[in-house]
């Protein structure tokens, strides 16, 4: 069987009762829909349905985001005022949605079709509006008075929390992940500068070893022999200590240095020739 909101193939006044939960909210003529349960009927009929009501689609909003197949939004008035166009007595209550479910009176319920706003329990979070019609008395199968309970953390609170948890979490995670990027560029950084001192230090015991072999060439050479030789001779002493004495006044020329070096060499020279 094919079937729309906007017209229900069915014979009119054939069904005692219609149950329509969380139906009426996602079409986008809900009082065609209502009309059409009217019409399917018996006189003594009931139409027993829910909607969520406005301020629990504000709440679900902020912790979900906007729920893009509800059309219409309810609340207690705009509810009442759809379902008076076609039925003389209405009941209205809330389900709250806590850890457990409870159905807690709204009104206070006439069968003269006369409603009274009087919410005697202590406030629940937002929950659905629970509802039933008809245009004959009638009396719920079960009783609203005084009964007792225990009020539990609401759901939608304990989806909040979580939700805090998890931002939270998330916020964290999205710091650890900004500390390892900078961490990661550190390590890099040190890595690559590690690479270039073990490169620097490489050239550097390239460069000991090939000045070692160098001096151990110059070591071994006749030369080297000779000019050691020569360093341990007592001219060579005294030449060295004219080169490198002190000079006793800054304007001595190196004239003045070189002469007494002259003199040094000129001696063994000169007993020479006395010989």
């Amino acid at each position: 069987m094919n079937a729309h909101s906007d017209h229900l193939p069915f014979q009119p006044y054939v069904f005692d009762t219609i149950i329509c939960f969380e139906i009426l909210e996602h079409v986008n003529d809900p009082e065609n829909l209502v009309y059409q349960f009217l019409r399917l009927l018996k006189p003594d009929g009931m139409l027993v349905g829910s909607v969520p009501s406005r301020q629990q689609e504000e709440l679900i909003d902020q912790i979900y985001g906007k729920n893009p197949y509800h059309k219409t939004r309810f609340d207690l008035s705009s509810l009442k005022f759809l379902l008076s166009k076609y039925f003389r007595v209405i009941w209205v209550a809330e389900q709250s949605l806590v850890t457990g479910s409870i159905l807690h009176p709204l009104e206070n319920f006439a069968v003269e079709g006369s409603i009274i706003r009087d919410r005697t329990l202590a406030d629940f979070p937002p929950g659905n509006l629970v509802f039933a019609a008809s245009n004959q008395d009638f009396q719920l199968p079960f009783s609203m008075g005084n009964f007792s309970f225990v009020y539990a953390t609401s759901v939608f609170e304990i989806d909040r929390q979580h939700n805090e948890h998890i931002h939270s979490l998330e916020h964290q995670l999205s710091e650890l992940k900004a500390d390892y990027e900078r961490l990661h560029l550190d390590l890099e950084t040190a890595n690559a500068r590690l690479v270039d001192l073990e490169q620097a230090l490489e050239q550097a015991r390239r460069e000991k070893e090939a000045t070692q072999n160098l001096l151990d060439e110059i070591n071994r050479s006749r030369y080297w022999r000779l000019i050691r030789w020569l360093w341990r001779q007592p001219l060579y002493l005294k030449i060295r200590n004219v080169l490198l004495a002190p000079r006793r006044q800054s304007n001595i020329s190196i004239t003045n240095n070189v002469t007494p070096l002259i003199r040094l060499i000129q001696q063994p020279f000169q007993g020479s020739k006395k010989r």
